[in-house]
């Protein structure tokens, strides 16, 4: 987003899981046939560190943007999401989860403006 670039309805990420390939490899499941490409798994700092971005930049853009949200693979990457919204007086926050066998991912939303 650029100045003049106008308001959005939202930003929604869906990040890479793994920080690099040895982390996607050990959590690899010999069952599933993987046809992503490692720029499409891998980031560097892996899925926290991206999200944690994207919240900073949030509020930079404020309610340019109406509503971020993210979907995450790890639990730890959730609460310290969490952590960084409080951190930044972001109260305007929704979770929810989603749950496909022995898989589970989580989504959070937030928005900077007030109900």
């Amino acid at each position: 987003v650029h100045e003049g670039d106008g308001q959005f309805d939202f930003c929604m990420c869906n990040p890479p899981f793994f920080e690099d390939r040895a982390a996607k490899e050990s959590r690899a499941n010999p069952h599933n046939v993987c046809v992503a490409t490692d720029s499409e798994l891998c980031t560097d700092g892996g899925e926290e560190r991206l999200v944690l971005q994207l919240v900073r930049d949030s509020v930079e853009l404020g309610t340019r943007v109406h509503w971020y949200s993210s979907l995450l693979g790890r639990k730890r990457s959730l609460q310290a999401v969490r952590k960084e919204l409080s951190r930044h007086r972001i109260s305007n926050v929704r979770e929810t989860s989603f749950r496909h066998g022995r898989t589970s991912r989580w989504a959070i939303a937030w928005s900077h403006i007030v109900l």
